[in-house]
């Protein structure tokens, strides 16, 4: 059985936020799959296509003003069977998935070229802008006599994406993004190693990011950073407490156990810079006046577990980049 949802709050909009007033912005996708079965197939697929607070707009907030955006996502995908009787033991008839297959995230430009022009977020003199992305995507697969497969998928959870920023003097721009992908295969098998049962589970983050820009030359300019003095600037990719997580377990009793644990980035402030242009590339300029305050931070748990009795367990984790800042160039 197979469960869709999407959630977009503001799309193609100019939306403004007048002075000394405040407005929230909410977006939230959840979709949940549950298949059982005794003696045969259990496929239970959820996904969320896209989930975004503000997609592909303007957002203009006036002094002393206050803007929250907040996303949010649950994708959850079970599957358990007995399958007793007519299956290979090797083959996987308990899948579980669970994925965001599309953008996801709090403030996102996804012009095709990058930044756009006109997808910019604009603020006044001590205004303060609070962003918060937070998915969950959970694979879970069960089997007795049968194989078990469980995969788990987070693409993106950005709290702010390709989005040009322009501020006053005193504002604050505040980007937390938390994100859990968690898959989990266990099954038995035979008496035998001939008869055994294979559990196989992967779990992958390819980008948690509180800022994010990726797109370099003149498109990545439009998505540059600029404050005036005081200005605070904070993202986080997780806190110390509660990491980006990315967790496989897979367990079986006398087949294979394989469980494969993926994050990409887990970053506070990403901004590319185009290593052939640099120092000279106009892109990915973070700017801030006297008295500012910039803050990137990024923590990560990434693990894997495989048990077997009677077969071969192989468990393996990876990261490639955790880091709190990663800018181009940055003026204070």
């Amino acid at each position: 059985m197979a469960a869709t949802d999407s959630a977009t709050a503001i799309n193609s909009s100019v939306v403004v936020v007048a002075q000394n007033l405040s407005d929230t912005v909410m977006a939230s996708s959840t979709a949940s799959a549950n298949s059982t079965t005794v003696d045969g197939i259990a496929s239970g697929d959820a996904v969320s296509t896209q989930d975004v607070g503000v997609l592909d707009s303007t957002l203009i907030v006036g002094g002393n003003a206050g803007l929250t955006v907040n996303e949010t996502g649950v994708v959850t995908g079970t599957a358990t069977t007995v399958n007793a009787a007519g299956a290979s033991p090797a083959v996987p008839t308990a899948t579980a998935t669970a994925s965001f297959s599309g953008n996801t995230g709090g403030i996102i430009d996804s012009s095709s070229s990058g930044g756009s022009a006109s997808n910019d977020l604009l603020i006044g003199a001590a205004a303060t802008i609070v962003v918060t992305a937070d998915n969950t995507a959970t694979a879970i697969a069960t089997n007795v006599a049968g194989g078990s497969d469980a995969q788990s998928l987070i693409n993106q959870t950005y709290g702010l994406d390709d989005v040009g920023v322009q501020a006053g003097s005193s504002g604050s721009l505040i980007a937390n993004v938390d994100a859990n992908a968690i898959a989990a295969a266990t099954t038995v098998g035979g008496t035998t190693a001939a008869s055994g049962a294979d559990a196989t589970s992967a779990a992958t983050i390819n980008n948690a990011v509180g800022i994010n820009v990726s797109t370099v030359g003149a498109a990545g300019a439009l998505s540059n950073i600029s404050f005036g003095d005081g200005a605070t600037i904070s993202a986080t990719a997780g806190t110390s407490s509660d990491k980006i997580q990315v967790s496989s377990t897979s367990t079986t009793a006398t087949g294979d156990a394989t469980a494969t644990s993926i994050l990409g980035n887990a970053i506070g402030i990403h901004h590319q810079q185009d290593d052939k242009q640099a120092p000279t590339d106009p892109s990915n300029l973070i700017t801030v006046g006297n008295d500012a305050t910039i803050t990137g931070l990024g923590f990560a748990d990434v693990k894997a577990a495989a048990t077997t009795i009677n077969g071969v367990a192989a468990a393996t984790a990876t990261t490639a980049n955790t880091s709190g800042i990663e800018a181009g160039t940055v003026v204070v």
